[in-house]
């Protein structure tokens, strides 16, 4: 492994030919579906700079997600989980189930793997004021 480019939380790295983006202030990623009532999944509307920077101008809809260890070097996937949840939406789940581990988004792109966990919420009550996240989320989104 070659790192090509560094900068505080992002490398370029090259192995055997291959260039893949590396964040190294990060163990992974956790994707949570919120399930409210059991009957909404809730999503988030953001608008992402790299996305906007490429001329997509739109919004996109992503479900709640986040880096496990970035603040918190040993914080558990589930901890992370509970940590995002409530820092996106504002919202505390009920129960928390692993549903899948290491999942790729894009093997050829990063070495990032992620954990999808379900959130089951039986009140849509907001715990505390979710943080925006510097302007990229723009609102919940609650689909049946």
């Amino acid at each position: 492994m070659n790192t090509l480019y560094k900068t505080k939380y992002l490398e370029l790295r090259e192995t055997n030919g291959w260039v893949y983006a590396h964040r190294g202030n990060a163990g992974s990623i956790v994707i949570i579906i919120p399930v409210i009532k059991d009957e909404e999944i809730l999503f988030l509307k953001t608008k992402r700079p790299p996305l906007t920077s490429e001329g997509y101008n739109g919004f996109n809809i992503e479900l709640p997600a986040g880096l496990v260890g970035d603040i918190y070097k040993n914080e558990s996937i589930i901890e992370s989980a509970k940590r995002e949840l409530l820092e996106e939406t504002g919202l505390v789940a009920d129960e928390m189930k692993i549903l899948t581990e290491k999942l790729t988004s894009s093997a050829g792109l990063t070495d990032e793997i992620s954990t999808i966990i379900l959130a089951k919420i039986q009140e849509d009550k907001i715990a505390s004021a979710p943080v925006d996240d510097g302007g990229v989320i723009q609102e919940r989104i609650n689909k049946e």
